[in-house]
């Protein structure tokens, strides 16, 4: 159910709660992949337990995790340190315009609008690949 198997590749998780939001995103990162020569695999999910409980139980994680769904600020926190309890050293993309703290800064990017993830997407799938290898 989450292949976060093969180094040479990078796995995005996108977490809604609505099918519609999450086939979207989905089609648009595909696309964004094929443009960008980039191998990517994406899980999509509703559950944000599920998600939560994949980190804990494979060792290779997913490398970047997309919440497309707006959070109360103290959901974001909350979905934070929970990852960081797992040990996930994937990067969280929050929709919305939550300030991230200082602490979370190279980690969390908060995005306003999903055509704005694509300029962030492609520094950090690059950076990540470059550490892959």
């Amino acid at each position: 159910m989450f292949p976060w198997l093969n180094k040479g590749c990078v796995y995005i998780a996108v977490l809604s709660g609505k099918s519609d939001i999450l086939w979207d995103y989905r089609d648009m990162l595909y696309k964004f992949a094929e443009h960008n020569h980039f191998k990517i695999e994406v899980v999509l999910t509703k559950s944000k337990e599920a998600l939560l409980q994949s980190i804990s139980i494979f060792s290779r994680k997913p490398d970047i995790i997309i919440v497309a769904d707006p959070f109360s600020q103290y959901q974001y926190r909350t979905f934070i340190e929970r990852l960081e309890r797992r040990r996930s050293r994937a990067k969280v993309f929050f929709l919305g315009t939550w300030e991230v703290p200082e602490v979370y800064e190279k980690k969390v990017f908060s995005y306003g609008k999903k055509e704005k993830i694509e300029r962030y997407l492609e520094k950090e799938i690059d950076w990540i690949l470059r550490k892959k290898l």
